[in-house]
């Protein structure tokens, strides 16, 4: 079955920069999961509400086995595991609403596998999520409801041309998400220069593309729908 390890701290971080850009609206059940997918020798964490897409690499992970079940199947965090792994650390949580996430410490591991998923049934299988210190001790070990369904292509939604952005039209609520990402980019790699360019994919309207600094991230947003043309991975 498919299954990647990752440094906890490293994902925690890469998580907490993707989920502003999530839909919760109850209607599309893969986006309200991250998407994790294969790019060469790293993996991607893709999220997207259909108005803006975030993408952040990971490098030197790997899944492994992703061709195990059907053709095109992504590997998908839900909601509850996304905010396991996310939220999982050694130091007490903060009382103060605005106090800046806490991230598990340097060599710790989590491994998450998609186990007891039958090819030919996608009401099958579970996530299982174990979080390992850095003395190899297994401090978390949970089982969690998988989502197996296809994912739009985000990935092939951040154009390879970019030109400098003059004007940009976006609503509030996708400036207060870009905002988000930032803060949550600024606070593991300090002082970050945003760089707003502009560009498309052929067949798809324009977007307006958002680089942080040297921080493996992008986001990207459109004042319409991206996802209608982007089909399935």
């Amino acid at each position: 079955m498919p299954t990647f390890t990752a440094p906890l701290n490293v994902l925690q971080r890469g998580l907490h920069a993707v989920t502003p850009h999530l839909d919760f609206d109850t209607w599309t059940p893969a986006l309200e999961c991250v998407n994790v997918v294969n790019d060469g020798t790293d993996i991607l964490l893709l999220s997207t509400d259909r108005f803006s897409a975030a993408e952040y690499r990971i490098p030197h992970v790997e899944i492994i086995a992703p061709d195990v079940l059907r053709g095109g199947e992504v590997f998908l965090l839900t909601e509850e595991a996304v905010e396991h792994v996310r939220e999982f650390t050694n130091v007490p949580r903060s009382d103060w609403d605005d106090a800046p996430p806490q991230y598990a410490p340097d060599g710790w591991t989590v491994i998450v596998d998609l186990v007891d998923a039958d090819p030919d049934d996608l009401s099958t299988g579970a996530l299982l999520i174990s979080i390992i210190d850095d003395a190899g001790v297994t401090r978390s070990m949970r089982r969690l409801e998988s989502r197996r369904t296809s994912y739009p292509a985000v990935h092939g939604l951040f154009p390879d041309r970019l030109t400098p952005a003059s004007t940009i039209g976006a609503s509030a609520d996708i400036l207060g998400r870009v905002a988000k990402t930032a803060n949550f980019v600024g606070d593991v790699f300090g002082p970050t220069e945003i760089t707003i360019s502009t560009g498309h994919v052929e067949s798809r309207r324009p977007v307006f593309v958002i680089e942080y600094g040297d921080a493996p991230v992008r986001v990207l947003f459109s004042q319409r729908e991206l996802t209608a043309s982007a089909g399935g991975e």
